[in-house]
């Protein structure tokens, strides 16, 4: 989201449309990708047109080396700490409409 408040704060195309009071803001182009919990979302400007996209969350680095999104880390901690696993994970994030596996 700061990418998206850093252009609005930045493009003098939208800087002179706000003064005139013809833009609300910036327009949401949609989901470029899901993993799990996190998505890719991308915005364009209404200014300018210049696209936007931008993570819902941050990255995680294991000592393994590998990375995960942190939403989706808290979520399997979550359902460890309370005694649950994939299968309760997965049915509660589908009633959200979330996919897990």
């Amino acid at each position: 989201m700061k990418e998206v408040a850093a252009h609005a704060a930045s493009c003098h195309a939208y800087q002179s449309k706000i003064k005139l009071q013809s833009l609300n803001d910036m327009m949401l182009i949609g989901e470029q990708a899901r993993y799990g919990m996190a998505s890719i979302l991308a915005y364009q400007c209404c200014g300018c047109g210049e696209k936007i996209s931008f993570a819902t969350s941050t990255r995680v680095a294991f000592p393994t080396g590998s990375k995960y999104w942190s939403c989706n880390v808290a979520a399997v901690w979550g359902q460890m700490a309370t005694g649950g696993g994939f299968n309760p994970l997965e049915e509660s994030m589908s009633i959200l409409g979330v996919p897990v596996g």
